[in-house]
């Protein structure tokens, strides 16, 4: 780890004995300063700081840039999670949609085929019923054939 070096120290105490013995402005904590003199020594300090600062600020400039990515990436799972949920909760929807569709289809076609039974039950009967009477009345016919030809022969 690099130290600060005696310059930049001397130089730190030099603006310290400035501040110091400056003249107070009356009535306040204030006082007056060369400005130009302490500009110039805030820029050797500068120039002299050991590269320990450069790289604390280098690294401070990397992590806000990795936090940044971080947030980035945090976001965009986010979304990609929030279109993953939207698409599965679609398509849960549209199974149930779809459920929902073939049990009143399967409802519908029992009800048509329970109707289509019945009716065609009926329909038996009366076809039942019809031919039941065109025998009756070929009974007939043929009992009267046969008392025709019973009194023919007779």
């Amino acid at each position: 780890m690099e130290k600060i070096n005696g310059a930049t120290f001397k130089l730190l105490d030099e603006l310290e004995d400035i501040i110091d013995n400056a003249g107070n402005i009356p009535l306040s904590r204030k006082v007056a300063v060369d400005k130009e003199e302490l500009l110039e020594i805030i820029k050797d300090i500068k120039i002299g700081l050991p590269n320990q600062f450069k790289q604390a600020e280098w690294v401070n400039n990397e992590k806000q840039k990795i936090l940044d990515d971080a947030q980035k990436d945090a976001d965009s799972l986010l979304a990609r999670t929030q279109t993953f949920v939207d698409e599965k909760v679609k398509e849960s929807e549209i199974t149930k949609l779809a459920q929902e569709n073939a049990n009143k289809t399967l409802q519908l076609a029992n009800a048509t085929a329970e109707e289509i039974k019945i009716g065609a039950k009926a329909y038996a009967i009366e076809m039942l019923g019809k031919l039941h009477s065109n025998i009756e009345k070929i009974n007939k016919v043929i009992e009267e054939n046969i008392k025709e030809l019973e009194e023919y022969n007779g």
